[in-house]
């Protein structure tokens, strides 16, 4: 009897150190996870003050050159002070904006070949399918 009480108190004890340690290994993990979501919050915050302080540096700049504090064409050349931006080889086939179109043009084939392959399986990208035409 008193043999039982002692293997049953024994086994309650190794159990007890092996939820302490599960919890332990769940508690670490948890803060492992909490790390790693804090770290990439700290970039996304990052990029997002990168981002803000070049659209301010970018209005100021625009600002300025529109009161004639400062000279921005001569920095981003003779069509930006014609046209009011920037257009890299104008009246080319190869031209900014006619590049920035054909590579819209080829991603948004890429898509529609995506979406066609795999709509059957995923219904969530069928709203896709009629919409590539637009992009």
């Amino acid at each position: 009897m008193l043999s039982e009480v002692l293997r049953r108190d024994t086994l309650s004890q190794a159990g007890r150190a092996r939820a302490a340690k599960a919890k332990l290994q769940t508690d670490v993990e948890r803060l492992l996870e909490r790390q790693g979501n804090a770290l990439w919050s700290l970039f996304g915050d990052a990029v997002f003050a990168v981002l803000v302080a070049s659209s301010v540096a970018w209005g100021l700049a625009s600002i300025g050159h529109y009161k004639g504090w400062w000279d921005v064409g001569s920095f981003l050349g003779e069509n930006y002070d014609r046209d009011g931006f920037c257009l890299a080889h104008k009246g080319t086939w190869y031209e900014s904006q006619l590049l920035s179109m054909y590579g819209s043009v080829i991603l948004a084939l890429v898509l529609q070949v995506m979406v066609r392959s795999l709509a059957a399986n995923r219904g969530e990208l069928l709203v896709v399918d009629g919409n590539t035409k637009s992009i």
